[in-house]
Formats: structure tokens, sequence, C-alpha cells
């Protein structure tokens, strides 16, 4: 997990979170990123509009047609518990257990989200 951006701790009551979950066969920057102009838009664009958000992005193995090497073998269960314990440990590091967050997810990504929220996944409040 990577943050490109945090603004002023100062703000941090007013602040949500933003994370972003690509889909399959993507990654957490060219899912998101415009071919033509190389515009990653969670770091280059987004924070113009929300100076105060903590963006987020999540990476995890969602090739699952490799041809050359072998695919991954984890489950949507495992890259959903892996995020909510990437997001719960960032949370904890930070001391924004009661910040906002909102996922933004991509095909795969939605699926990978849904098992964040699920009752048996880890608690993001801890």
């Amino acid at each position: 997990m990577e943050q490109f951006y945090h603004h002023s701790p100062k703000l941090m009551l007013k602040v949500r979170s933003i994370a972003f979950v690509h889909g399959l066969t993507g990654n957490r920057e060219t899912t998101w990123t415009d071919n033509e102009s190389g515009i990653f838009w969670p770091r280059d664009l987004l924070p113009n509009d929300m100076p105060t958000a903590r963006i987020i992005t999540f990476e995890y193995d969602a090739d699952i047609i490799r041809t050359i090497d072998i695919a991954s073998a984890n489950s949507l269960r495992d890259h959903g518990k892996s995020l909510a314990n990437d997001l719960a440990m960032l949370r904890m590091r930070t001391k924004t257990t009661d910040r906002p967050l909102l996922l933004v997810a991509h095909s795969l990504g939605g699926l990978v989200c849904e098992q964040v929220n699920s009752p048996a996944r880890v608690q993001l409040r801890y």
C-alpha cells in the first residue's frame, strides 16, 4: 500500500481517506492512469479537489490468466482480508480510526472491497 498525498494534521477531523482498489489484471497505478497523458489521477488530480483527503492505493495480485508463470492462488476472501488488515494497520498507526473511509474500486476490486465489508472480516476500527 502506498500513500501519495496527506494534508496537514490540523485538519484531521475534516479529512477523509480514499482507498483505490484496482481490478482484474490491473495494478494500483495503470488502472487509474490515462494512457495518453500519463496522468495518475488519484495522485495528480484528486488532491486539487480534495486537499484534505488521504489518498491510498492498494496492490494485490489480480492476474489470474498468466501465460508464462503461475497465476495468483489467492482468493477474493484473501485479498479482502489483506485490504482490511492493511487499512486497519494504517489507521491504527496514524491514529485515524474514526476518519471516514471511501473505497473506490474497478471491476474485481469491487468484489475485494465487498469482502472488507463482510461482517466476518476484520473490523477497520480497532
